[in-house]
């Protein structure tokens, strides 16, 4: 699976995921010239949909393995509005529809606080993250 992860001063996004080299270079080659020095190819370690996303001041591409871990290492901040972290779910390909530009706000996401920490809340967030998967592939 590849990525088009994307810089900006300190603005971060990811322009795509797709399954394959050949769809990473067409969508970095449907970049405008003058942009694309602010985006870069990667190959991430998942192999089949669904992807998620972990973002806090790097993204990190897993399974639910992943976000599991990362949301159990987090510690509270003690500031109940600040978000720890995002974590996003791709079921397919994501491609913007303009080459290039953050999407990211388009795709079905979370967002990580210090409730979502308590055991209630973890338990409330584990829920929500299987009833999505679940209806989706219900969908499919």
């Amino acid at each position: 699976m590849f990525v088009i992860e994307s810089a900006r001063q300190d603005w971060r996004w990811i322009s795509a995921v797709v399954p394959t080299l050949t769809e990473a270079e067409s969508e970095i080659a449907r970049i405008p010239d003058a942009q694309r020095q602010f985006h870069r190819l990667i190959e991430i370690p998942c192999t089949a949909f669904p992807v998620f996303i972990v973002e806090d001041r790097d993204f990190a591409f897993g399974d639910m393995a992943l976000v599991r871990a990362r949301i159990s290492a987090l510690l509270p901040s003690g500031d109940e509005d600040a978000i720890l972290l995002n974590v996003y779910v791709l079921e397919s390909a994501f491609i913007p529809e303009i080459p290039g530009r953050d999407e990211m706000g388009g795709i079905y996401h979370w967002h990580i606080t210090d409730s979502d920490l308590t055991p209630s809340g973890m338990a409330d967030l584990m829920a929500d993250f299987n009833a999505h998967l679940e209806n989706r592939a219900a969908a499919a």
